[in-house]
């Protein structure tokens, strides 16, 4: 289970990385921001919080939804 977890995780923070629009409006807005006070970098952060929120389930919804594969 701990690599699913892993290549869930890997998954939605490459995806969300690539197009904050893929966040509810608010953390998207949030990760823009922080993208233009602090690079690449900062977007990563808020992204990163974002998914660490993540209940598993809601983990997993959101990997079917973006396109992850089982």
């Amino acid at each position: 289970m701990t690599e699913r977890a892993d290549q869930i995780v890997r998954f939605l923070f490459a995806q969300l990385m690539a197009d904050f629009e893929r966040m509810p409006s608010a953390h998207a807005q949030h990760a823009r921001n922080a993208e233009q006070q602090g690079g690449l970098s900062g977007a990563a952060r808020v992204i990163a919080d974002y998914v660490a929120g993540m209940t598993d389930r809601f983990a997993i919804d959101a990997y079917t939804r973006l396109g992850g594969q089982d």
